[in-house]
């Protein structure tokens, strides 16, 4: 597989008979061959991520002393500033990744990260859980609507996420409502992130330095601005194409975890613009909850079982400590 495959969703959500297993093959081919698709006929409307769009936009152009009010925490919401953050996944030769990320440079971006907003009386606030706050918002008079907007185009996406759930169990051979209760509170990051344009580039500083995500799957929609490499199986990277109106979705570690390592948790970069436009990114990290127990699931009987059992919070709190260097988001020590 020398490109990403494209997954049409829509018979699905339309409920046409055998839909559903039709789209697991296709999804467990995908999974296990790339770890990235690309999602069409997905009925999230264009002019509702477009708002999206405008919305990070609108965000990163406000001054940085307004911004930096809204500054990051371990909590892992907020503003996080041009430089603030470095990839370096110090397991990356265990896991035969070569990304060399210790000689990474801070990654040319500034990023806005949202949570689900969980109300200042949930039980997980109240008992003093990790990320389990309500969300930092800039002033509505600084960004007016922008929380309605985002919030909109927030709960389309954890909605999509939910309606593909049972299609991911059926592709792991488990009944479809397995993940169900690992996502009660679940943790989902939609992240506004820019990429400023440069005029040279430097020697090991990306928008983004090569890794993989944590989670469960990222939602990642179409940009004007091209910027995302996906590195193959072979080891070769590859610019991802343009699709208009798709998604490009990608597994998590947690979820090659889930699938016993069977699925790809595959390797990707940003690169950053060097034409005459900054770039803007929107991915959603769809994720189970911080408690959720991820017990491996095997693939056939006998299959060695690859991980012992983990909650979500555990493995987030190790991946962010090992994966951002630069950012104060961990109680781990990651100096």
């Amino acid at each position: 597989m020398t490109t990403l495959p494209i997954l049409d969703i829509g018979p699905y959500l339309a409920g046409e008979e055998g839909a559903h297993a039709r789209l697991a093959n296709k999804l467990r081919d995908a999974c296990e061959n790339i770890g990235f698709y690309f999602m069409i006929n997905h009925g999230i409307p264009q002019e509702l991520i477009d708002s999206a769009f405008n919305e990070a936009a609108r965000f990163h152009a406000l001054p940085l002393e307004t911004k930096q009010r809204l500054k990051q925490g371990e909590h892992y919401v907020g503003y996080v500033g041009h430089g603030g953050t470095r990839v370096a996944v110090d397991d990356a030769a265990e896991r035969g990744e070569e990304f060399a990320n210790r000689k990474n440079k801070p990654d040319l971006h500034a990023a806005y990260h949202i949570n689900s907003d969980f109300p200042a009386d949930h039980a997980r606030c109240t008992a003093g859980e990790r990320f389990y706050i309500p969300q930092p918002w800039p002033d509505e008079r600084d960004l007016p609507g922008f929380r309605r907007n985002i919030q909109t185009y927030y709960a389309a996406v954890g909605a999509l996420g939910h309606k593909l759930m049972p299609v991911y169990a059926t592709a792991l051979g488990v009944p479809t409502d397995y993940f169900d209760p690992h996502f009660e509170d679940a943790l989902a990051w939609l992240r506004l992130i820019h990429y400023p344009r440069i005029e040279q580039r430097v020697e090991n500083q990306l928008g983004v330095g090569a890794h993989t995500d944590a989670g469960f799957l990222t939602f990642l929609p179409q940009t004007e601005v091209a910027g995302l490499e996906v590195q193959l199986p072979s080891g070769e990277w590859i610019t991802a194409p343009k699709v208009p109106g798709s998604y490009v979705i990608n597994a998590g570690q947690m979820l090659r975890r889930w699938s016993n390592d069977r699925w790809l948790a595959s390797p990707h970069r940003v690169i950053s613009p060097d034409g005459d436009r900054d770039r803007y990114s929107i991915p959603l990290f769809f994720n189970p909850g911080a408690q959720a127990t991820i017990t491996c699931i095997p693939g056939a009987d006998g299959e060695t079982i690859a991980h012992e059992p983990i909650s979500y919070n555990d493995f987030l709190d190790w991946y962010l400590a090992n994966a951002y260097k630069a950012v104060a988001n961990s109680r781990v020590d990651a100096a």
